[in-house]
C-alpha cells in the first residue's frame, strides 16, 4: 500500500506550491548568474537546504534543486527557486519518510531519488568549482608575476570570498551526508547499513574532491 502521498503526488503538489509562493503566475525564472563565482555562491547557497527542502525545490527545477546553467548537467537550464513552501519540510528526514510514506518500499524509493539527486547537485557544484578554481590560479599567477599591488590585493580578496562558497558547498554536502546516514534506523535493505550504502559512498567521494579543490584554492591565497 502506498504512503500518504505518493512521490508523484507529492511532487506535483510541492510544484504547484512553490511555484505560486516564489515565483508567482506567469513570471519568468530568474536568469543565470553572469559568472563562475555567482554561480559558485548560488550552489552554496542551495547546499545548505536540507535533503526535503532539496527536494521540493526539484519539483520545481526537475531535478532535487541542481541549478545548472545550460551545458552539460543532469538537469534543464532553470534558475533556482528560492523557498519552501511552510509546512511541507519541517522535522528530521527520517521523521519526514516515515510520516509521508506508510511501506518500507516507498520510503526506500524516496530515499534513492533524494540522494541520486543530491549527488547530481554535488557533481553540478564541482563541475563549478573547478572553473573558480582555474580562473582564481591564473589571475593570481599573472598579477604576482607583474606588479601586483593593489590589484593583486583585490584578487586575493576574490578568492577568500570564492573559497568561503566553497566550503559552505562542503559544509552543506556533509550536512546532507548526514541526512542520508542516519535513515540506518529504518533498516531498509537486509545487509545494508541504509539501503543506499553505495550511493553514500559515492557521496562521500564528492564530498572529499570539493575538499580537495577548496584546500587548493586555500594554497593559492
Amino acid at each position: 500500500m502506498a504512503g500518504r502521498f505518493s512521490a508523484g503526488k507529492l511532487s506535483g503538489v510541492v510544484a504547484a506550491l512553490a511555484l505560486a509562493a516564489c515565483v508567482g503566475i506567469g513570471t519568468e525564472p530568474p536568469p543565470p548568474p553572469e559568472t563562475p563565482e555567482a554561480e559558485l555562491a548560488l550552489r552554496a547557497q542551495a547546499l545548505q537546504r536540507t535533503v526535503q527542502e532539496a527536494a521540493v525545490a526539484g519539483a520545481v527545477a526537475g531535478a532535487g534543486g541542481v541549478y545548472v546553467f545550460g551545458g552539460k548537467g543532469p538537469a534543464p537550464a532553470l534558475g533556482l527557486i528560492g523557498g519552501i513552501p511552510m509546512g511541507i519540510a519541517t522535522g528530521t528526514y527520517v521523521g519526514y519518510l516515515q510520516q509521508q510514506y506508510a511501506t518500507r518500499e516507498a520510503r526506500l524509493e524516496r530515499l534513492r531519488s533524494d540522494i541520486e539527486l543530491t549527488n547530481a547537485e554535488t557533481a553540478a557544484a564541482i563541475r563549478t568549482m573547478r572553473v573558480v578554481l582555474a580562473e582564481q590560479q591564473r589571475q593570481l599567477a599573472a598579477l604576482r608575476a607583474g606588479t601586483g599591488g593593489a590589484a593583486l590585493s583585490a584578487q586575493v580578496s576574490r578568492a577568500e570570498t570564492d573559497l568561503a562558497n566553497m566550503n559552505l558547498a562542503v559544509n552543506g554536502a556533509e550536512k546532507r551526508l548526514g541526512e542520508f546516514g542516519s535513515t540506518r534506523s529504518l533498516q531498509l535493505v537486509e545487509g545494508e547499513i541504509t539501503g543506499v550504502d553505495a550511493q553514500i559512498g559515492e557521496l562521500s567521494q564528492r564530498i572529499a574532491e570539493m575538499r580537495q579543490i577548496a584546500g587548493t584554492l586555500a594554497g593559492e591565497i
